[in-house]
């Protein structure tokens, strides 16, 4: 049985921290891709020394593409944003399908949680983070060997979305529940 009463400890000034960061955050990461991207606002030392959206794609698809290689499949990866199959297209990733909102969300919740320390929520980050992207390898896997972007009749960003948030709500309620077989690592 969940422990609804810890939502409770969640005070007001918590969901204020929350939504605060989980907007600069998104900001944040926005700001970088357009200011990293060449156009009006290009910022050569944003590109070279603050790009990780382009780093966090770019290491989405150099996984996937590994992967891909290592089974055997005729795969290359062009420009760190598309791999390439020579019988049948390819897959592009676009920022909008990497997630960063929904990662910069899962940071604000780990940050406004106010009963853990530093060490514990740079722990629980990274998890949340390496889920969320061992979800995205995945996603470009399944499309990428099916040729195929739509299952079950729902369009694959879709149906990513829906189970990756499934997923991330699963672990916030870890989290808030204190699973002390998962957070304490005992």
């Amino acid at each position: 049985m969940w422990k609804w009463e810890r939502i409770r400890e969640l005070r007001n000034n918590s969901v204020l921290v929350f939504f605060a960061i989980a907007m600069m955050l998104y900001a944040v990461t926005y700001a970088v891709i357009g200011l990293s991207s060449k156009g009006n606002y290009y910022s050569g030392i944003v590109s070279r020394f603050f790009d990780y959206p382009y780093a966090m794609r770019s290491m989405v698809l150099f996984i996937s593409y590994k992967i891909l290689l290592f089974f055997n499949y005729q795969a290359l990866l062009v420009n760190a944003e598309f791999i390439y199959n020579p019988h049948h297209g390819g897959i592009h990733m676009a920022y909008s399908c990497m997630g960063f909102g929904l990662m910069a969300l899962w940071i604000a919740f780990i940050i406004s949680c106010k009963p853990f320390n530093t060490r514990r929520k740079l722990l629980l980050i990274l998890l949340g983070l390496v889920v969320i992207n061992a979800m995205n390898i995945l996603r470009v896997l399944v499309i990428f060997i099916s040729h195929n972007k739509r299952f079950l009749g729902i369009e694959h960003h879709d149906l990513f979305n829906m189970l990756v948030h499934v997923v991330v709500i699963l672990m916030g309620l870890l989290v808030i529940n204190g699973n002390k077989h998962i957070l304490s690592g005992s």
